[in-house]
């Protein structure tokens, strides 16, 4: 019985001991953005109209609030100045207009991390990618699809991976 104890305890603290240095290097907070910046569902399409009525119809206080209340789901994953920018530029919205006024849902079926920079000065990693990308018409339900590629660098911000800079892609 002392035996099966002592195993257990030591079974448990080798497992909290991998688990605790693990670390998470910023990779999970790219692929999490870029599915989240890139997916245009019905949700989407309904914020994006919303924002068209209210800022005609309520003026800039009620915008502004829809607005801010759909850009925080971006914020956990950009550093302080990358979300000052992104917000500035209207990214949350302005990223649904295309879909919106082209009629189509946008979901990122595949992301690769085709490699990593580390710049060891600046603190940061690049991760250079490349996602497998869908158009899905909302009416005809024909699909285009199109391989993308980009980079987004990510450095520590309080604690957690920030992305820093803002998409690119070709």
């Amino acid at each position: 019985m002392k035996k099966r104890f002592v195993l257990i305890i030591t079974l448990l603290f080798a497992i909290s001991l991998l688990v605790s240095c693990k670390t998470d290097n910023g990779e999970k907070t790219v692929l999490n953005f870029l599915k989240a910046y890139y997916t245009v569902n019905q949700k989407d399409f309904d914020y994006y109209q919303q924002m068209a009525n209210d800022a005609k119809a309520s003026g800039d206080d009620e915008y502004n609030k829809s607005y801010e209340s759909h850009t925080k789901k971006f914020k956990q994953y950009l550093s302080n100045s990358s979300y000052k920018f992104f917000d500035e530029k209207k990214a949350s919205y302005t990223r649904i207009a295309d879909a919106f006024n082209n009629n189509y849902f946008a979901k990122i079926s595949s992301i690769k991390i085709t490699g990593t920079e580390k710049d060891k000065k600046a603190k940061t990693i690049t991760y250079n990618y490349t996602y497998q990308f869908s158009e899905v018409n909302k009416d005809t339900k024909k699909t285009k699809k199109m391989k993308l590629s980009g980079a987004l660098t990510v450095k520590k911000e309080n604690n957690n991976w920030k992305i820093i800079n803002s998409i690119s892609g070709n």
